[in-house]
């Protein structure tokens, strides 16, 4: 369990480390074709020095629309993009395991009807329309009905100032983020118990006298948690694209956040390179911390590799 834990691990500081440097050889060779004459033989030539100053040396560049070096940028943005995204991973997975123990032991009833409409109503609303409904609707700052405690744009407090505001800051994005992961579990989760419901071990538990409950908690999800667990690691790169845009609605200063995906009719603006790295570690780590909580839960409940 620990060596299998330890090669998950390796295999994630990989990723770390070779998509900046895929992403400098690709995106510099077109940059500089664009501003000069770089090819990509001259980036791949300078891909090793270029990996010794960002992992060396925590040299990433300069953030020109913060006017400050790029590693205090990414100092400051990445905790807050790891929080949104492990976050809303949580959020997701709890509330989508819930009402699938709901839904999935009730075939045809009626919350099961319920929840599973209303998950398709959640997976077929993207995310920025959700926080334009929470920005418009109940905000503090800017809803027409205005909940006191309802973040709104601009409203986030880092959690060494108060961890508290920084609770009420955070649980609004973490619904939206995960709302979508949410939806998705519950429909997995629902179709796991269904399966897992009907097998032989099933039976023989509910032989031995053991409650329904325990018999759908204990035995038929955790069977199904590898699957659910297997669904929700795929999902982490679908979680940083809903950060970015949830960062940019909600105006939380995050890495991504500097990367403006507002509409901007007539303005046309080429990202420096130096952000676009920053933005392609930034998140290279938040989806190998997402596949490293996973894949540890994974394994954790895994008969074969607890082995």
């Amino acid at each position: 369990m620990v060596a299998h834990a330890f090669r998950r691990l390796g295999a994630l500081l990989a990723i770390i480390v070779l998509a900046p440097a895929v992403t400098y050889v690709i995106y510099g060779s077109v940059y500089g074709s664009i501003y000069g004459h770089v090819t990509i033989w001259h980036q791949l030539a300078n891909d090793p020095q270029y990996l010794v100053r960002v992992f060396g040396h925590l040299d990433l560049g300069y953030d020109d629309a913060y006017a400050q070096p790029m590693s205090q940028s990414f100092r400051e943005g990445l905790p807050i993009d790891l929080a949104l995204v492990v976050g809303g991973l949580v959020v997701g997975l709890a509330g989508g395991i819930l009402t699938g123990l709901v839904a999935g032991p009730r075939p045809r009833s009626v919350p099961d009807a319920v929840l599973t409409l209303g998950s398709s109503i959640v997976m077929s609303m993207p995310v920025y329309l959700i926080s334009l409904i929470v920005i418009v609707e109940v905000a503090a700052t800017t809803g027409d009905h205005p909940v006191s405690w309802v973040s709104g744009p601009g409203q986030y407090v880092p959690i060494t100032h108060d961890p508290v505001r920084w609770l009420q800051s955070l649980w609004v994005p973490w619904l939206i983020v995960g709302a979508p992961l949410g939806a998705v579990t519950f429909r997995m989760t629902r179709q796991v118990l269904h399966e897992e419901l009907g097998a032989d071990h099933i039976r023989t538990a509910r032989a031995k006298g053991l409650t329904e409950r325990m018999v759908v908690r204990r035995h038929a999800l955790r069977a199904g948690l590898p699957a659910i667990l297997s669904l929700a690691a795929v999902s982490v790169p679908v979680l940083v694209f809903n950060t970015i845009l949830v960062e940019t609605a909600m105006e939380i200063h995050g890495m991504f956040a500097r990367l403006d995906v507002s509409p901007q009719v007539g303005v046309v603006h080429i990202p420096s390179i130096d952000l676009i790295q920053g933005l392609v570690l930034d998140s290279a780590i938040v989806i190998a911390v997402g596949l490293f909580f996973c894949g540890l839960l994974h394994d954790r409940l895994d008969p074969q590799v607890r082995r």
